[in-house]
């Protein structure tokens, strides 16, 4: 499936007859955001993150991509297809394998530059630890977005997979508004 042209709302002014053209606009806009653009991909095998720095996490899954945006080789980020600028929501979630020791940190990268930063320290002993947040964030058609992984255990830290715990990565358009 390739990414789908975002239809132009009809401007109906006072006076202004009902055209059957008009009419079909109104339906593919209605459409659309009744299936807004929208993926989601998980990680499915452990990754070994280097000690305090900044690696992008391998979301090697497409669990769904409505419009293309992810590529289609490693490490998997996301881009913002043509038309699509606007206001989208994201959210991520990455599990860390049992490590008491340093803290940990997940975040959104854009265009390779992270978009916020929300680390946690795990308590001393800890069992698997998992960072990750939700933001909205006004992209551009064109921009490149991943998630990344930061970790200060002492050594390398694998990322942790379980039945139900994997690390995710989403997004979804919801407003084509730029503030």
């Amino acid at each position: 499936m390739t990414a789908r042209t975002i239809p132009t709302l009809p401007t109906w002014l006072a006076g202004m007859r009902i055209t059957g053209a008009n009419l079909a606009l109104m339906v593919s806009y209605a459409q659309l955001w009744a299936n807004p653009p929208e993926f989601r991909m998980h990680q499915s095998l452990t990754q070994s993150v280097s000690n305090t720095t900044w690696t992008q996490i391998t979301c090697d899954t497409s669990d769904y991509d409505s419009d293309t945006g992810r590529s289609g080789s490693t490490p998997f980020a996301y881009t913002i297809p043509a038309g699509m600028t606007g206001r989208w929501s994201f959210g991520w979630v990455l599990p860390w394998a049992s490590n008491g020791t340093g803290a940990r940190a997940a975040n959104l990268y854009r265009n390779g530059t992270a978009t916020s930063t929300y680390p946690i320290t795990p308590a001393a002993g800890s069992t698997a630890t998992c960072t990750g947040w939700s933001d909205r964030i006004l992209c551009n058609a064109g921009d490149v977005m991943s998630l990344f992984g930061w970790q200060s255990s002492g050594g390398s830290l694998g990322t942790f997979i379980a039945a139900d715990s994997v690390a995710v990565l989403w997004g979804k358009l919801d407003s084509l508004a730029t503030p």
